[in-house]
């Protein structure tokens, strides 16, 4: 098959195939958005709070995989039977010693792990399907995070009507939906109101900027997409961002990145005009200040718990115990540092958690990089700027985009820029006037 009639032409038996993939394009794009709008939601059995997206997600895995959308992944099923195995040999260790680790932490992490060890039954059909969604709905969350900002300049007050209208215990709690832009100030960050922080609204957008340019968006799309990111203040969009657009550079659409230009632009203008760009700019070199955000994620978590995890032989190997590391933290008032994944497994499972847990998680997410490379910020954004590990949000998002889409299928198997199409087009008509000669010819 030529590449015009990939394109723009697919004969009727790749038609059907595509047709039959649409229903794991459905799917899966159904199951974005639960992660993406229902993140501030939660039940409480028995006062333990349980993020609503984990029992969807385990639902959505049962049921995918009795119709044929989901199927096991062999190796990722694997790796978390050993990630489980591991904290639990680290957990009855300590209990053998007469500590007392949360069984409830690991039966939370067994949980949110388990939609890892599936994957979709479809091809690039069903990714196109799960791109085109994604993108729209974080094209509305950027236009709805823009007019949150902007109109608090025109006096609208910026009110979280979630927790006015629903009740706190259905609501995840712990989080700043409502973060002042700095300590002090009345102007808030932009969340889009579904979002548990801006933070994570910055994650999705940056995420939906590097899909809209993988798949030949416009620039006008793109311009949205980047703006919206600005409000929210937060550098999780950005980690997701550069490394992805470095590696499109140097990739065969590398000419989609022309579209965006004009966002760029506009990004720097609502930066410039607002506080945004000055506090941008101070939160990059904060880390050395001692109660900053970026000494409580990427400075205090390191110096605390990883000198703590190696105070005995037995806890350097076995830890101290799932969920240990936050009352540790909280006794020495760190209650504001950041528990990345790195420290609190060593510090709770030890060197044993760092090679079942740590690096088994790592070996997981970087196979689903295998033909996604541009993806390659969600490793940071994982690994070392968030408190992943039991976040089932981030945990979510990660884990659909690098272990539930399909193995093999890449955005550019599709992404088709419009300079590029209307060539295609023009070889089309070539290539229909060249078949009707010959017909002519043929005939005679």
């Amino acid at each position: 098959m030529t590449t015009v009639e990939a394109v723009l032409g697919a004969p009727s038996s790749t038609l059907r195939v595509r047709r039959r993939r649409a229903p794991e394009g459905r799917f899966l794009a159904v199951a974005l958005v639960l992660v993406v709008l229902l993140q501030r939601f939660a039940i409480s059995p028995g006062g333990n709070e349980v993020p609503v997206i984990v029992p969807i997600l385990l639902v959505l895995v049962a049921v995918g995989l009795y119709r044929g959308r989901l199927r096991v992944h062999r190796l990722n099923a694997s790796l978390i039977v050993l990630l489980v195995l591991t904290a639990l040999i680290a957990t009855l260790a300590q209990m053998s010693q007469g500590d007392l680790p949360s069984v409830l932490s690991v039966a939370s992490m067994t949980l949110i792990y388990i939609p890892a060890m599936v994957r979709s039954t479809g091809g690039a059909a069903t990714l196109r399907v799960v791109a085109d969604v994604f993108v729209v709905l974080m094209t509305i969350a950027a236009l709805v995070s823009l007019v949150q900002f902007v109109g608090q300049y025109a006096g609208i007050a910026n009110v979280d009507w979630f927790t006015r209208l629903v009740p706190a215990q259905f609501l995840v709690q712990g989080y700043s939906p409502n973060a002042p832009v700095h300590y002090g100030q009345s102007l808030l960050r932009s969340n889009a109101f579904v979002f548990l922080e801006p933070s994570f609204l910055s994650l999705s957008l940056g995420m939906a900027v590097l899909v809209a340019v993988r798949t030949g968006r416009g620039w006008f799309q793109l311009t949205i997409l980047l703006a919206g990111m600005v409000p929210t203040l937060a550098g999780n969009g950005i980690a997701v961002l550069i490394p992805g657009l470095v590696i499109t550079l140097f990739s065969p659409v590398r000419r989609n990145l022309l579209a965006l230009l004009p966002g760029l632009i506009a990004a720097i203008v609502v930066a410039t005009v607002s506080p945004l760009g000055r506090l941008y700019l101070g939160r990059s070199t904060e880390a050395n200040s001692s109660g900053s955000s970026s000494s409580l994620r990427f400075v205090q978590p390191y110096t605390t718990l990883l000198p703590a995890s190696l105070d005995s032989p037995f806890h350097t190997l076995f830890g101290h115990g799932a969920s240990t590391s936050d009352p540790f933290l909280d006794n020495q008032g760190l209650i504001a540092v950041t528990r990345p994944i790195v420290p609190k497994v060593l510090f709770e499972y030890g060197m044993l958690g760092a090679v079942g847990i740590v690096l088994v998680l790592l070996v997981l997410f970087v196979g689903g990089l295998r033909h996604n490379v541009w993806m390659l910020g969600l490793l940071p954004t994982y690994f070392v700027i968030n408190a992943s590990f039991l976040q089932a949000e981030i945990a979510a998002f990660t884990i659909f985009w690098l272990c539930l889409i399909p193995r093999g299928a890449d955005l550019d198997t599709f992404s088709t820029p419009r300079w590029r199409r209307k060539q295609l087009v023009s070889e089309k008509r070539r290539l229909s006037t060249e078949r009707r000669i010959l017909g002519r010819e043929a005939s005679v």
